[in-house]
């Protein structure tokens, strides 16, 4: 769910950002149906959430969302911490979030065919509302939650997570402080032992 995370740290590569944003509807070996570029994508996207997942620092700070979003702590945590890679990611990157985030939408459409049914359905309401640029915003964040809180069946809440974060802002801020420099560095470890 952490979009942005693993668009930024694929490095500007186009088919490396596709297959690290479509990676979650890839299941099992059906990787291995994509050129090369798409695989390391997938792979990359694999080893950030096996990273994330394991790592303390997540285990702690999702304890904040069990109550609210039960078992999709996790994947809302993915969603704040996108949140602070937004409000950051003008002066993290080369290119201005909006500008990159409508050259993605572009890419993506030029590789239609490619994108799993899932993400084909999905780009149309993701472009026009803009998520990836949106997420730096509470009223985006929740537009995006409440939309995720429809196609749940058994939703615990998630739809009520941005409240969660506005009150425990400073903590969720730390989480990001402390655990997306040591992402970074575990992922440009992980590109010198998987060369493209």
């Amino acid at each position: 769910m952490n979009y942005l995370a693993h668009l930024y740290l694929s490095d500007n590569i186009p088919q490396v950002m596709i297959g690290n944003f479509i990676a979650d509807a890839v299941k099992g070996k059906q990787w291995q149906h994509y050129n090369n570029a798409i695989q390391y994508g997938i792979k990359m996207h694999r080893f950030i959430d096996t990273f994330t997942d394991e790592h303390p620092l997540t285990s702690a700070t999702k304890k904040h969302l069990y109550p609210t979003c039960g078992k999709y702590a996790g994947a809302i945590l993915d969603i704040i911490l996108d949140h602070f890679i937004a409000n950051e990611w003008n002066s993290m990157h080369q290119e201005d979030l909006l500008n990159f985030t409508q050259r993605f939408y572009k890419l993506l459409y030029e590789n239609h065919n490619v994108l799993p049914p899932r993400f084909k359905h999905m780009l149309p309401y993701m472009a026009q509302r803009n998520w990836l640029f949106n997420y730096g915003n509470f009223e985006g964040l929740q537009r995006s939650l409440t939309n995720l809180s429809r196609r749940i069946v058994a939703n615990p809440g998630i739809e009520n997570a941005v409240d969660v974060l506005q009150n425990n802002y400073l903590v969720f801020s730390q989480y990001h402080i402390e655990f997306w420099p040591e992402l970074c560095n575990a992922v440009s470890t992980w590109k010198l032992n998987n060369k493209l």
